[in-house]
């Protein structure tokens, strides 16, 4: 996930990582690797939905300032 974020900040023409990066590789990183358990597949969801809504759930992290 880290280094395809690296790609797509470098494709951007930048030389350094935003979390909007990561968060938008995540899907297709890390899409074939979770199994939805019966419940949530007949709810409508699917591996996609379930990925962007943890990545949208975890804080950016911010440098404390003194």
């Amino acid at each position: 996930l880290y280094r395809t974020a690296q790609a797509l900040a470098a494709i951007r023409g930048r030389g350094f990582t935003i979390p909007d990066d990561v968060k938008h590789m995540v899907v297709p990183v890390l899409g074939h690797r979770i199994m939805l358990s019966t419940r949530t597949r007949l709810r409508g969801r699917d591996n996609s939905a379930v990925l962007r809504e943890i990545a949208e759930s975890v804080a950016v992290p911010v440098e404390a300032t003194a």
